[in-house]
């Protein structure tokens, strides 16, 4: 959630983050959420030492961030910009935690196919979870 509030907040200071071709955040923009972020467990310092440039596709969880996010409809896309939705912009306020967690909470479990995060889809995820 807090890696959304900086991605969402980073995003209406600058007019929308920038999209690379193949709609990935652009460098700036990672290297902007990767300095903010606070993960539980993950090595900044690490990845610094394998990278020397960082894309998104290097740090996981910017990536994951924004394709929960775009799926959450936080996001959307305008040509090589990511906007803030209305509903994104809302839910990130502080006082809106409990709403933000229950929306995000549901879709991770229920809505979303996991296996899509890794490229490997995981085949019946939500209908086998759902019983």
């Amino acid at each position: 959630m807090a890696t959304l509030r900086v991605m969402i907040a980073l995003a209406q200071a600058h007019s929308g983050l920038t999209l690379t071709a193949t709609h990935a955040l652009s460098r700036a923009d990672t290297r902007t959420l990767f300095d903010a972020l606070v993960w539980p467990d993950y090595d900044k310092t690490e990845v610094l030492g394998i990278n020397k440039v960082l894309n998104e596709a290097d740090v996981m969880p910017v990536e994951t961030t924004r394709l929960i996010a775009q799926a959450a409809k936080f996001f959307r896309r305008r040509e090589r910009k990511l906007l803030a939705t209305k509903i994104g912009q809302d839910l990130a306020a502080e006082d809106q935690s409990p709403e933000l967690f229950r929306r995000l909470f549901a879709l991770v479990l229920w809505r979303l196919d996991l296996g899509s995060l890794d490229r490997l889809p995981i085949k019946g995820w939500t209908r086998c979870s759902r019983r």
